[in-house]
């Protein structure tokens, strides 16, 4: 199914009750993240609920028996102009030290006193054939426009074509090298009428060579996953639309920083003919440590990535 838009790009409609004291900018931005990848969208919303807003009357989302009350909140979220200032940063790397949780030497730098400034720079040519070219987010910027794209990874390895959403949607995005399975990179786009704006970047295969600058790589299995957070994750059971997405890092090396524009997300996927029972199927969320499944940190595999621009 295809989406309508209007002419900035955005299909607005009529607002649903529940949503009518919100501003149109609020409800744009819900839609809009709609329209990316349901994996980035339904991370964002567990994240944003555990990390940032939850008043003690609203549970934390556990797969969709909550996705309504979780819209109102990223609906609320998006309504405030505030950002968590520098020192915010600051107090919740101090508070992970407290917990004794090591923290990584470049997460300090990861703050909201250097957002926006990876936008000023001016395209240009990349090295395709250096690792770091494929970390994400990278060379990528929020605001890249076809032509930058064009100029930093070669005309010939940037294309316009449908991309596979959640539940059967599609969206009209930008594919990168899109004939290699090891640098196939999909970009759901911000305004898709003028084909620009860089709004969230996909990666789906475990013998890709993108990988996030936390060091989390397509592939690696959930035992190592773990060890680099240098704490235990949770993650929706496997096996459905929403599967595998790691929704709370409990406080470890690659939990989510205040300020940081972007969000990083991870997906997990499992090797074919698991036993049965061996892995958690299905809606629920399940930890890393989780005894019942004891095999389950060696088949388990970081099989997506994702990263969304603010």
């Amino acid at each position: 199914m295809r989406h309508e838009h209007t002419s900035d790009g955005i299909a607005l409609g009529a607002k649903p009750a529940l949503f009518c004291c919100l501003s149109d900018e609020a409800m744009q931005f819900v839609e809009r993240s709609a329209r990316t990848s349901g994996v980035a969208f339904q991370t964002i919303i567990l994240q944003m609920i555990t990390n940032c807003f939850r008043p003690r009357w609203m549970p934390v989302a556990r797969g969709t028996g909550h996705v309504l009350a979780s819209m109102l909140a990223i609906c609320m979220l998006a309504a405030c102009t505030g950002k968590p200032s520098p020192a915010v940063a600051s107090d919740a790397l101090r508070e992970r030290e407290d917990l004794g949780v090591a923290v990584a030497p470049d997460e300090a730098t990861r703050s909201a006193s250097l957002a926006g400034v990876v936008d000023d720079l001016d395209s240009e040519p990349a090295d395709l054939a250096a690792d770091t070219t494929y970390a994400l987010p990278g060379l990528l910027r929020s605001k890249d426009t076809l032509d930058d794209l064009r100029t930093r990874y070669g005309a010939a390895n940037v294309q316009v074509m449908d991309i596979d959403g959640a539940e059967g949607e599609t969206s009209l995005g930008v594919v990168l090298f899109a004939a290699d399975p090891t640098r196939r990179a999909e970009i759901f786009l911000r305004d898709e009428a003028r084909q620009q704006g860089v709004w969230t970047v996909r990666v789906a295969n475990k013998r890709s060579r993108w990988h996030l600058d936390t060091g989390v790589r397509l592939g690696m299995t959930l035992d190592a996953l773990v060890a680099l957070n240098g704490a235990p994750v949770s993650f929706n059971g496997l096996d459905w639309d929403y599967g595998g997405i790691v929704g709370e890092w409990h406080g470890g090396r690659l939990a989510q920083m205040p300020g940081d524009p972007v969000f990083r997300a991870v997906s997990l996927r499992h090797v074919d003919d698991v036993p049965d029972g061996s892995i958690p199927i299905g809606d629920g969320e399940y930890r890393s440590d989780d005894q019942r499944f004891p095999a389950q940190g060696t088949v388990l595999h970081v099989g997506q990535v994702v990263v969304t621009f603010e």
